[in-house]
C-alpha cells in the first residue's frame, strides 16, 4: 500500500488519521519508526485530497489554510485514527 491509496481511502470515507498513524503502515517497524512523520507529505500539494492526514494535537492537517481544506476535515467531524495498528484495521474494513 503506498500513500495516495491510503489518502484516497481516508478521502473517500472522510476518515481523518495522524501523520504517524500513516507513517506507521508505510514504514517498516525499526529505525524509521521513530522518525518525524510530519514531513510525510512535504513534497505533497496542500489540497483538499491530502488535508486528511493531520496532526495528533488538533486533528487539522500542518500548515494548511482553510481554503485548502476538504471542508469535511475542518468540520472536524468524527474521530482521528491515531495509531497504526487501528489504521491497518480500518484500512483492511474499507476497502
Amino acid at each position: 500500500m503506498d500513500l495516495d491509496s491510503i489518502v484516497e481511502r481516508l478521502a473517500r470515507y472522510q476518515q481523518r488519521a495522524t501523520y504517524g498513524a500513516v507513517g506507521g503502515v508505510l514504514y517498516e517497524p525499526g529505525p524509521v519508526a521513530g522518525r518525524n512523520c510530519g514531513n510525510l507529505l512535504a513534497r505533497c500539494p496542500r489540497n483538499p485530497f491530502y488535508s486528511w492526514v493531520v496532526r495528533a494535537d488538533d486533528g487539522l492537517p500542518s500548515g494548511y489554510v482553510r481554503e485548502e481544506m476538504d471542508p469535511a476535515v475542518y468540520a472536524r467531524r468524527g474521530t482521528v485514527i491515531r495509531s497504526a495498528a487501528v489504521l491497518e484495521q480500518w484500512l483492511r474494513s474499507h476497502r
